[in-house]
Parts: structure tokens; sequence; C-alpha cells
């Protein structure tokens, strides 16, 4: 009988207090939870070639540098309000006739079309690149923390919204990538 009583006392009312509070801190609600946004690499605009003028007659343009998004990771935290989504995104940067030691501002965009044409459907980051001389041809770059807020209505799920990700071009850099 005191076995009983000290187990009910001590491990049964500690263990039910636990898991309690593991729930409550974590934010977890019993039930299932609600899937992430899907999230894309546009591929009209996942990489950018930047060219400048070839001081040879025989050739127009030189290759500056080009980047292409590579890889993200997303994840997502919902609200009552909607469901904020947080990713990192990792690109590929290539030098080509840039000269060393000059700053290169690579501009790209998170897009919710959805919002179209709100001022809320785009939204437009820099990822400012120092270019050194110590750097190899090519290396990878790292956008970390970017985060877009999407407001959820009644009974829209989140998985209803795609999210692109892609490099904010220029007409004649689109152009280039879609001949290629």
């Amino acid at each position: 009988m005191q076995v009983n009583e000290l187990m009910r006392q001590y491990i049964i009312s500690k263990a039910f207090f636990l898991f309690v509070s593991i729930l409550v801190f974590s934010g977890c609600a019993i039930g299932p939870v609600p899937p992430c946004p899907i999230i894309r690499i546009d591929i009209n605009t996942a990489s950018i070639s930047q060219f400048v003028k070839s001081e040879s007659p025989k050739m127009p343009e030189d290759l500056s540098y080009k980047a292409e998004i590579y890889s993200f990771e997303g994840t997502c935290q919902f609200d009552k309000k909607g469901v904020e989504v947080n990713m990192d995104v990792d690109f590929l940067f290539t030098k080509g006739s840039i000269k060393e030691s000059s700053e290169v501002d690579i501009y790209y965009f998170v897009s919710i079309p959805r919002f179209y044409p709100s001022a809320e459907a785009k939204q437009v980051f820099v990822k400012k690149h120092f270019v050194k001389d110590s750097h190899p041809k090519t290396l990878t770059l790292s956008e970390k923390n970017i985060k877009v807020f999407i407001p959820l209505e009644d009974k829209m799920t989140a998985a209803a919204y795609d999210v692109y990700i892609g490099f904010q071009l220029n007409n004649n850099q689109l152009k280039y990538n879609l001949r290629k």
C-alpha cells in the first residue's frame, strides 16, 4: 500500500506535470500540425548573369559574374493571424571578368502570387558580396532568416499559398535566361 501511495504522490504527479509543461512551453497544441506553404525556386529567374562591355571589338560582352540559387530550407510558424515563413537560401557565385576587390549587390525576391497585384505579392532583398582576390572562382553565399508573413483568412490553409524565390532581373537578363 505504501508503494502505491508513493508512486501516485511522487512519480505519477511529477510525470503528469512534466507532460503538461512540455505541451505548454513548446507551444504545441493537441491535434494535427497544419502544413506549411510550398516554397519553390522560380526556374526563369533562378540565375542572374551580369555582363560588361568587352575591350575587344570581336567580343561584344564579357561575363562579369553569375549567381544561381541552388538550395533553400524553410520552416513556418503559425499564430492566430497567419503564418510566418522563415527561409535560408544558398547562392552559387561565379566570378567572370569582374574586377577584384569590388562590391556586388545581388537582388533577389520572395513572391506570393496569390497576393498579386498587391504590394505584398513580392518582397525584394539584397545580398551584398565583396569580391576579393583570395576568393575562389566559384563560391557559396548564404542568406539566413528571410522572413515573409502570410495572413490567413478563415478556413484557408497555408499550403494553399505558393512562395517563389528568384533573382530580380532586368529585361535583358530575363531574355538571356529564357534563351538558355
